[in-house]
């Protein structure tokens, strides 16, 4: 490389770090932020925020008359996986990026990644303690990207990079394109609930996202797919099970990963989570088959679950407590 060609490239390459800064700047989020908000909004299109990516498809209470168009760019504080990506792929965004949530075994924690790269879409993770689970303020401001598909990477998106920056990067990608994508995707129960254990008094469950029950469910255990951040426990407080099971994402920054636990204890219900490497997340079969428990409540553990227990035991304690 020549001595001019060094300076050309430097300069453009300090121009565009300057725009990037610039425009990051201009973004706000409003004082009364209720779990999804627009951040900023160009003449490119929009850069949304979410606690969950959930929220775009299954809380329009809080979405209120915003919709996720295919000029935006979604940054929503769910793991990167299959389940989690399909929704929000179906309503065509131009790029969306989430949380590697431990990346976990078989990589599960990223996998939306090549589900977005089939569509075209650009699409990240960030890195997994660089971030809040349950959190797109934190995704956004704090975290830091350490995974993307090819789309994504030709869109100027790179390993390291912040999340904001990313964001403002993918806005330069080609518009989304809605299209059909299957919610149950990479979920060996397709999405429905499956019956493990059953009694008289009541039974274990599996369900890759506790939200799909929609009724108290007292005498059930719930063994799911999803990890133990803030939006699980709010879901679980709508059912109320007798106990429930799901994924320590890693922990993730601030051990917000599995704050779900600390939550649910003080509501009584007992909570324990199983490793991400040890079970993929995402996958609720694979919680209940693979899966070995890694962090507990205090409720969970005065019912004698304890670290290194298989979720099979430990949600038979819970159903036999």
């Amino acid at each position: 490389m020549n001595r001019r060609h060094f300076l050309r490239t430097s300069a453009a390459f300090a121009a565009s770090s300057a725009m990037f800064r610039n425009a990051a700047a201009q973004g706000s989020l409003p004082a009364n932020f209720n779990g999804v908000a627009v951040y900023d909004e160009t003449p490119k299109g929009r850069i949304f925020i979410a606690d969950s990516l959930s929220y775009l498809t299954r809380r329009l209470d809080l979405m209120g008359p915003l919709r996720v168009s295919q000029k935006d760019v979604v940054v929503g504080c769910s793991f990167a996986g299959l389940q989690t990506f399909a929704d929000p792929l179906s309503l065509g965004p131009r790029g969306l990026i989430a949380h590697a949530a431990g990346v976990g075994k078989d990589n599960a924690g990223i996998a939306g990644l090549a589900m977005a790269q089939e569509y075209g879409v650009p699409a990240a993770a960030c890195l997994t303690m660089s971030a809040r689970m349950s959190d797109g303020r934190s995704l956004l401001l704090d975290g830091v990207i350490g995974h993307l598909n090819e789309a994504a990477r030709a869109a100027g998106v790179r390993e390291n990079m912040p999340v904001r920056e990313a964001a403002y990067a993918i806005l330069d990608a080609p518009e989304g394109q809605a299209r059909q994508v299957d919610s149950g995707a990479g979920s060996h129960t397709d999405g429905k609930i499956t019956t493990l254990v059953e009694t008289k008094t009541g039974g274990i469950y599996a369900a890759w996202f506790i939200a799909l029950i929609k009724e108290k469910r007292a005498n059930d255990v719930f063994v799911t797919a999803t990890h133990c951040g803030e939006t699980m426990a709010q879901y679980a407080l709508a059912v109320r099970p007798k106990g429930i099971i799901a994924n320590d994402a890693g922990l993730c920054k601030d051990r917000s990963g599995v704050i779900a636990l600390t939550i649910l204890e003080r509501e009584g219900i007992p909570a324990a989570a199983v490793a991400a490497l040890s079970a993929r997340i995402g996958d609720e079969i694979s919680s209940y088959n693979d899966g070995i428990i890694s962090e507990m409540n205090a409720q969970a553990a005065k019912k004698g679950v304890q670290p290194g227990m298989s979720c099979k035991d430990a949600a038979r304690i819970f159903l036999e407590a």
